[in-house]
């Protein structure tokens, strides 16, 4: 399986629903890539964070 599929994202949005305000959801960015940089990774997180 190479890259993301379409029913990954369906999915990836129920997940951030139960976790986030619907009416104020936070900057997202998704790609589909067809690997990370070790093998069996299956999700990257870069994160800015602000005070």
């Amino acid at each position: 399986m190479g890259g993301l599929q379409p029913a990954q994202t369906t999915r990836i949005r129920e997940i951030r629903s139960a976790y986030f305000h619907p009416e104020r959801p936070p900057a997202v960015t998704l790609l589909g890539i067809e690997r990370l940089a070790f093998e069996g990774l299956v999700v990257e997180v870069d994160v800015v964070a602000a005070r």
